[in-house]
């Protein structure tokens, strides 16, 4: 073997040359595509159970465009392993399972938060990816748990830091798309409007080159306006008559 030492098991093994070392980022960053598809396939069987789900190159799950996006940060990947450890756990009733993806949770979100700390790689749309698989996890793992919003709110303020025209094309306009409800159910919850009712944000902006939209896509455009509606009705709920009453103490009354 050229280049390698003779008598080196472990380069024989990876054949790679004497005194060659990988950080640990470097080789689990290596080796996380050889587990995609488990990682999916687990994840897509258990969200969307009796469908028969088998992922292929042709026909793919969004998750495997998330993984598409980034080769050297763990966020995403860990992410993934979240994921794919908790709803496997539920259906194989597995605590083992449960436990690994609160400490794989930890760890995405320690990489998140260095991904999010780094101007280079803070707007990279795979921190997209990862803190939406986070909140749904959140969503899943936890009976009346608020932590979804807290990644809805941080969702909403990475895409709109990165701008409409960061969304005009694949895969950015695709995510875009699939946290735009999940923005969307926190923003109503918290009645406070949200930028996704500006005109640059509109479904008819962002895919302009598409020449029919789909109803649900229009659905969600009409959506958008309800949590500023409800933040204008509270602010006149809380506009004092000439005695001093707002209409929100005369209707608790």
């Amino acid at each position: 073997m050229p280049n390698t030492s003779k008598a080196c098991v472990t380069c024989k093994r990876r054949k790679i040359k004497c005194g060659t070392v990988e950080t640990l980022e470097q080789h689990l960053a290596a080796q996380f595509p050889r587990r995609l598809n488990v990682w999916v396939s687990s994840a897509a069987a258990n969200l969307f159970p009796g469908n028969g789900y088998s992922p292929k190159d042709s026909d793919r799950s969004w998750r495997f465009d998330y993984l598409d996006l980034d080769t050297t940060s763990l966020a995403l990947p860990t992410a993934c392993c979240v994921s794919a450890l908790f709803f496997s756990s539920k259906r194989s009733a597995a605590t083992q399972d449960v436990k690994s993806a609160a400490s794989y949770y930890c760890k995405a979100l320690a990489q998140l938060s260095s991904n999010l700390q780094d101007p280079q790689r803070m707007l990279a749309p795979a921190n997209i990816a990862a803190v939406n698989l986070l909140g749904v996890y959140e969503l899943a793992a936890f009976d009346n748990g608020r932590g979804w919003m807290a990644h809805a709110g941080g969702l909403a303020r990475l895409i709109a830091t990165r701008g409409p025209e960061s969304h005009l094309q694949e895969p950015a306009r695709m995510y875009y798309k699939i946290c735009r409800l999940q923005i969307l159910s926190q923003a109503l919850v918290m009645r406070q409007r949200t930028f996704l009712d500006e005109p640059a944000w509109s479904s008819a902006v962002i895919w302009q080159d598409t020449p029919i939209l789909s109803t649900l896509t229009q659905l969600v455009d009409m959506l958008a306006v309800i949590p500023g509606l409800l933040e204008c009705s509270d602010g006149v709920s809380d506009i004092p008559d000439p005695y001093g009453l707002t209409v929100r103490d005369k209707n608790s009354r």
